[in-house]
């Protein structure tokens, strides 16, 4: 690959948004000041996504042929060389058969945290078969081996309060202001039909799903849209809304991310992420069809 445009997020709040690293002459350098650990994410011109395990003070390498980059190999820690012989090891299996891999790492020696919190998520939240429940399971579990892992708390915390919305229910009240500091209350979405997602502008899959909904809000599919961007600025969330010609959506960018309390309210756990209400109560149809 001689010239490309790779972009980097991070899951947990090592960056805010997203930034543009250019390719040039097959090579590229990277350099981004950061006060905690975590997980930045690499997204290829063909949209996989490669993590990166990181640290204050460390350096990584990142090495591998454009045609196979779910092979590209990342070299400069014990953790990511490792991830990366897991990961070449793991690529053809099915999401499934990640998940008992996944329960497999958790319960062995070399489990790190940072890494089964990655595969959490991707094997069992971020599918359109989520399975939560599993996903709380494996969370106990890693809680059990580092009881004081903030990241691993709030997660589970967050999981513990959420997918208890169902079909039937009424959403209970809230109070909020959308991204130009209009007021938003339960009552400017208990008419007709409305649907709740999740987006951010780190998540190309998501800005898909808003720019789909909104299309299908013209044909009056539906009479309303709510995003819940979670992202760390509200101009990053005007920006995505402007990207994706949603104007006519309610953009709500409360800045506390996976915490809002909006995410409990409407039972959402994921990004991309969606509810649909009829007259304020959730109902089981699908709206993207």
């Amino acid at each position: 690959m001689n010239q490309a445009t790779f972009y980097a997020y991070s899951t947990d709040g090592v960056i805010d948004g997203i930034d543009t690293i250019t390719v040039a002459g097959g090579r590229f350098e990277y350099e981004r000041e950061i006060r905690h650990g975590g997980t930045l994410v690499i997204i290829f011109p063909n949209f996989s996504q490669i993590p990166i395990f990181v640290e204050p003070g460390t350096s990584v390498s990142i090495s591998g042929d454009a045609a196979r980059l779910s092979e590209v190999k990342v070299a400069g820690d014990d953790i990511n060389e490792k991830f990366s012989g897991f990961r070449k090891m793991h690529r053809e299996r099915s999401v499934q058969a990640m998940r008992q891999v996944t329960e497999d790492f958790i319960g062995s020696d070399d489990c790190n945290t940072e890494v089964a919190l990655w595969l959490i998520q991707q094997y069992f939240l971020m599918p359109k078969d989520a399975d939560v429940k599993g996903a709380v399971t494996m969370l106990n579990k890693l809680a059990q081996k580092n009881s004081n892992e903030v990241k691993v708390k709030r997660l589970l915390n967050l999981l513990n309060a959420t997918g208890t919305v169902s079909a039937g229910d009424r959403i209970e009240k809230f109070e909020t202001r959308d991204v130009h500091g209009n007021l938003v209350t339960d009552g400017t979405i208990a008419q007709d039909t409305c649907v709740v997602m999740t987006c951010a502008t780190w998540s190309y899959e998501s800005q898909n799903l808003l720019r789909r909904l909104n299309n299908l809000s013209h044909n009056h599919r539906f009479n309303k849209i709510m995003a819940i961007c979670l992202d760390t600025k509200k101009e990053e969330a005007k920006g995505l809304q402007d990207r994706c010609n949603a104007e006519n959506v309610i953009m709500i960018c409360d800045t506390m991310q996976w915490e809002s309390p909006l995410m409990r309210i409407f039972g959402l756990t994921t990004v991309p992420d969606k509810v649909v209400l009829v007259n304020g109560k959730v109902c089981n149809i699908d709206v993207t069809k």
